[in-house]
């Protein structure tokens, strides 16, 4: 079910339905018994009305009969029969005819009522044995003797209470039928009114566009069971927003990063196409040419491993990995730099050192770590690398002299394109190389720390845990 409004409408029309059958239930339990019991008070009105009409003088007992049939013939119309001492008949209703009702027994005083059938009749019957209500004195002993035991059965159709107890039904189930209609109505009505801040609320969600999407919801305009759905959109507007913000950003110096080398490839080809006989010009352009389809090749490779980051598992497989070798790979093509600049690169000794980690991530991760302590070291000094332990893992270092920036830009290396310090401001570069490192790390499960410690740029890649799986471990090059 996928309206919430007929969910909750549904929710308390069965809620109301079963409270109704309950009060129905209830009240129609006690009406049934009042009007059992004003019945059964009637009939036993009749029983006393009957049992006056008993005599007794000395042993003879008798019935006025004319009373007792006057009374019988009124309303409401019952069958009477009452029986003397010994059993013999003092009374039967002509409508019985030769017909008996059955003859109570049990205890003197007993009264017992019961619904039953006669002669095919629903009927209610009440039997009773009770000593004789008037005793007169004897004409020949002159005083009154002991009461005698008479019998009486009275029974009464119960059609009537039938028809009381079918009307007190018929008038309860009607209104509870009308007031769980009324409760549906009202039930649908105040889903309706108490979902229609959420309603609005949609609708404010589905009006954003990438321009409002920087705002954030007032929790103060929606009602407090929001509150968590206001913070989390909140949330996620501010992430999504600033993940839009740098992909914008990104595109647009990619884009740009593009066509500047495009420009200089144009430019230099157009001029050196025309004086082809320049044989010096003609070497000088594809110098420039060479230099620049480096730049656009380096730009291509960073635009891979954005791809590769974009496209990693969530859990990338582990292995051992030898880092020893996994540096030994990058480094001819760092040597070639590093000579170019005059640095010497120090092996701090990874030798046999193995970690735990996804090569492809770890590699990245070290290329670029490397390759920006290369680029951004100053000439003539020394870059160093090592592996050491520490009280939360293993941790390869990787360090370079740096005179030019400060403690606060350290923060912002890791954002995509920023290039603070002079050193970094040259426009061959791309301010990408750090940003990679930190999304490599982050995916692979490793931990990535930058500082700067006496003028000395310090990069930690941390292993967390058993990380070094064997090999030295001595302290890492600062």
């Amino acid at each position: 079910m996928r309206s919430l409004s007929l969910r909750i409408s549904l929710t308390l029309a069965a809620s109301q339905l079963a409270l109704l059958a309950l009060a129905t239930a209830f009240a129609y339990a006690i009406g049934d018994r009042v009007l059992t019991d004003q019945f059964d008070q009637d009939l036993a009105a009749r029983a006393a009305a009957y049992r006056a009409l008993v005599e007794q003088e000395g042993t003879r007992v008798g019935i006025d009969g004319r009373e007792a049939l006057a009374l019988a013939a009124s309303a409401p119309r019952e069958l009477v029969q009452i029986w003397g001492p010994g059993g013999h008949r003092l009374f039967r209703s002509a409508e019985l005819g030769e017909r008996s009702l059955p003859k109570p027994r049990g205890d003197v005083g007993a009264v017992s009522i019961a619904e039953t059938t006669f002669e095919g009749k629903a009927v209610r019957i009440l039997a009773v044995r009770g000593e004789v209500a008037r005793v007169e004195k004897s004409l020949w002993s002159g005083k009154a003797g002991e009461s005698a035991v008479i019998a009486m059965a009275i029974a009464r159709d119960s059609a009537e209470l039938r028809r009381a107890r079918a009307g007190l039904l018929t008038g309860l189930l009607g209104g509870a039928a009308v007031l769980l209609v009324s409760a549906v109505l009202l039930a649908r009505w105040s889903a309706r009114r108490g979902l229609a801040p959420l309603r609005s609320f949609g609708r404010e969600v589905g009006a954003l566009d990438v321009e409002t999407l920087g705002g954030s919801f007032d929790p103060a305009q929606h009602p407090c069971e929001l509150e968590p759905v206001v913070a989390g959109l909140n949330d996620l507007r501010g992430r999504v927003d600033r993940a839009l913000r740098r992909e914008k950003r990104m595109n647009a110096t990619l884009a740009h990063e593009f066509r500047t080398p495009i420009s200089e490839l144009r430019a230099m080809t157009s001029v050196a196409l025309q004086d082809p006989s320049d044989a010096d010009f003609t070497r000088r352009a594809l110098e420039q040419v060479h230099r620049v389809s480096g730049r656009m090749a380096e730009l291509l490779g960073l635009i891979r491993q954005l791809v590769h980051l974009a496209r990693e598992e969530p859990e990338p497989a582990l292995e051992d990995v030898d880092l020893g070798e996994l540096v030994a790979e990058l480094r001819p093509g760092l040597q070639e730099l590093a000579d170019a600049r005059g640095l010497c690169l120090a092996d701090g000794g990874l030798d046999g050192a193995r970690v735990r980690a996804n090569r492809a991530a770890l590699a990245s991760v070290c290329a670029n770590l490397l390759g920006n302590a290369v680029l951004y070291a100053p000439q003539g000094s020394t870059v160093r690398y090592g592996v050491r332990s520490d009280a939360g893992g293993v941790v390869l270092g990787v360090s370079n002299p740096c005179h030019d920036l400060s403690a606060d830009q350290v923060e912002r290396l890791t954002e995509p394109f920023w290039r603070g310090s002079t050193s970094r401001s040259d426009p061959d570069r791309h301010g990408l190389g750090l940003s990679i490192a930190s999304e490599m790390a982050a995916l692979a499960g490793l931990g990535l720390r930058l500082s700067l410690r006496d003028a000395t740029f310090v990069a930690e890649v941390l292993f967390p845990g058993a990380g070094l799986v064997s090999g030295p471990c001595g302290p890492a090059a600062r």
